[in-house]
């Protein structure tokens, strides 16, 4: 542009001629620019516009399938809830068809009123448990029920609780809490154990009567998980049945190391151990059935002697 300008002066065109003649050109120059920017973007703008079109499609057919594998997913969990309600439906009505038919067979258990004792705790409230408290009743019933199986003196602690289910649940706290605490519990029965009383002479009916008391207090204690606490009277027990405790520890050399469980009445028929023919012996008011039940004692001895050397001699072997 400037070379033509140049030669233009210099074939003698005046300045200002050749100044509009340059403005003219590049405003010609402009629009022609302006006219293609213009066709470019013509031309551009279909492909863009089918480019955007292309894309929104595969992202509605992207969201079309998302969509239905949500309600394929969303059918499939809901047809195994319906077979999971179905199943628990029909396993609650076997339930309910098994309870109503063992209830027309057997009959109605009657529980003996609590007490108010510690000693009296755990069998009350292992019946009360197993009755009532996991029937299929309503909370308000259970309530009614714990009321009726309770003397004045120990109803009275929950007489003034609301009748709902809020006063069952306080009701239950507050029996635990004053007779249930497994210290407590557990104590009372070792202290009817130590308080029992020396029986003198080898009477079986005196004999027999010491043996119930202690067998339902350590049964007690065993289902409580508490018996390691009071192996340690074990021999002051022994030392109040002086009429037969030389009978129940002369076959047992380890006596020493007897625990409560030992003391063990069986009536079952089968081989019984020496303590168990120990304690027979001392029940026994028939001579022959005392000769029977020694020789029986005597033999499991033996047997125990011959096991104890076969497993002494197997170790040192290996």
């Amino acid at each position: 542009m400037v070379e033509i300008q140049t030669l233009k002066i210099e074939k003698g065109e005046e300045p200002d001629h050749v100044r509009k003649w340059s403005l003219g050109i590049e405003k010609e120059v402009a629009e022609y620019e302006e006219i293609t920017q213009d066709v470019r973007k013509t031309v551009k703008n279909p492909r863009e516009e089918a480019s955007r079109e292309a894309k929104w499609e595969e992202e509605k057919a992207e969201e079309e399938n998302r969509k239905q594998r949500y309600e394929e997913e969303l059918k499939f969990e809901e047809a195994k809830m319906q077979i999971k309600r179905d199943f628990e439906k029909k396993m609650e009505e076997d339930r309910n068809k098994s309870v109503k038919e063992s209830g027309a067979k057997l009959p109605k258990l009657t529980i003996t009123k609590f007490q108010g004792t510690h000693l009296d705790w755990l069998r009350f409230w292992s019946q009360f448990d197993t009755e009532i408290d996991q029937a299929a009743i309503t909370q308000v019933a259970k309530f009614a029920h714990l009321k009726e199986l309770l003397v004045p003196k120990v109803r009275s602690a929950i007489d003034g609780l609301p009748y709902n289910t809020e006063g069952y649940e306080r009701a239950k706290a507050i029996l635990t809490a004053k007779y249930g605490k497994p210290s407590e519990v557990a104590n009372a029965h070792i202290q009817r154990i130590i308080a029992l009383p020396t029986v003198q002479g080898s009477q079986p009916a005196k004999v027999h009567d010491f043996y119930g008391k202690l067998a339902t207090n350590v049964q007690a204690l065993d289902t409580m998980r508490k018996i390691k606490e009071i192996n340690g009277y074990v021999r002051v027990t022994l030392d109040k049945l002086p009429g037969i405790r030389a009978d129940l520890v002369r076959l047992d050399d380890n006596w020493h190391e007897w625990a409560f469980p030992h003391f063990r009445v069986s009536e079952t028929g089968r081989s019984i151990s020496v303590r168990e023919g120990c304690v027979l012996i001392a029940l026994a008011q028939d001579t022959e059935l005392q000769i029977v039940v020694l020789l029986e004692a005597a033999r499991s001895v033996m047997e125990d002697t011959i096991h104890q050397s076969v497993a002494k001699s197997t170790n040192s072997y290996y």
